[in-house]
């Protein structure tokens, strides 16, 4: 089958590979049509975050099982023991063995992908691909979303202005949320968010602007940077909840008047980590009734031109990028 490969820290190949059996444990074989880049993927293949070599990355996959009735299909990309305590608990997300699609084991930058039948949902009539491949990350935010449960009325604050910011920004609005800002530092992403019908805020020196500092109830901090951990904290009225979802891309550290504000407002800090199925099934629906969403995926290319695409996204040498999708 025609792949990507990760054969070492910042070589990408476009090969052909063997396909996996999709036989044993209740495995099911997918057909990939679209895989989505996500930004975690950029560290894995360039800055040494692989667990292993070689690896097929990607873990936003849409495609068709290879059954007798094929299904039009996302996969959910952590496989759970099913065993563990959290597990039982119907905490797939927090399972204590677990295997991802993409990062531990092989993903969906290829022809075939394999995943347990649990992992498989199907994905309504008419919804178009390039829709569909964002179930995954919009599944994330949402679970973020019920974690934190902000109040229709409430001002909510959104930091980072990548994608999944921009696709938890649609989420908010189209549920009618009166009053969501999203902070950022990318002219042509705050633009595509006021288009989703939030409120664009420009950060100055990468920090939120004095004038927007202690406004709002909820913050949701995608960005994992020092900066963003800064101004969500800043960016919080007295007893306001702050929701952290972006994976940390450095460490953090917080001058000690910032994070004397946790304290002296009493902020309720809550994590947020993957989604569970409910998310799914949230996320699936919610993509069927809004066509304006895959706007966010604004490069789309094949398998082939696919190792070019990332060394660009890498090294930041696209002016107008927001995400991009690999078409298989």
């Amino acid at each position: 089958m025609d792949a990507l490969v990760l054969e070492k820290n910042g070589r990408i190949v476009h090969k052909a590979h063997r396909r996996p059996s999709g036989n044993g444990n209740d495995m099911i074989l997918v057909r990939v049509k679209v895989a989505g880049v996500c930004s975690s993927d950029i560290p894995r293949a360039f800055r040494n975050g692989a667990y292993h070599y070689p690896l097929i990355l990607g873990h936003e996959i849409f495609g068709t099982t290879y059954e007798q009735i094929p299904r039009r299909a996302v996969i959910y990309p952590l496989i759970s023991c099913r065993a563990c305590t959290q597990c039982r608990k119907g905490n797939q997300n927090l399972c204590a063995q677990y295997d991802y699609l993409g990062s531990r084991t092989h993903g969906g930058f290829a022809e075939y992908v394999q995943a347990p039948q649990e992992n498989i949902f199907e994905v309504p009539e008419g919804m178009n691909a390039v829709s569909a491949v964002l179930t995954e990350p919009l599944a994330v935010v949402i679970h973020a979303f019920h974690k934190a449960a902000p109040q229709k009325s409430d001002k909510i604050l959104i930091v980072g202005d990548g994608s999944m910011g921009l696709l938890l920004s649609r989420f908010l609005v189209q549920r009618r949320f009166k009053s969501v800002s999203l902070l950022g530092v990318h002219a042509h992403k705050l633009s595509r968010a006021e288009q989703f019908g939030a409120s664009p805020i420009l950060a100055v020196n990468r920090l939120l602007p004095q004038n927007y500092q202690g406004k709002f109830n909820v913050v949701f901090e995608l960005a994992g940077t020092n900066s963003a951990y800064q101004s969500s904290i800043l960016g919080l009225q007295a007893q306001g909840k702050l929701a952290l979802i972006g994976n940390a891309r450095e460490d953090i550290f917080l001058p000690k008047n910032v994070f004397a504000q946790i304290l002296r407002k009493e902020t309720l800090v809550s994590g947020s980590w993957n989604s569970v199925a409910k998310d799914w099934k949230e996320a699936l629906a919610f993509l069927a009734s809004d066509s304006e969403i895959s706007s966010v995926i604004t490069h789309q290319v094949s398998l082939k031109k696919a190792p070019v695409l990332l060394k660009q996204i890498y090294r930041c040498a696209l002016p107008d990028y927001i995400k991009a999708a690999f078409l298989v």
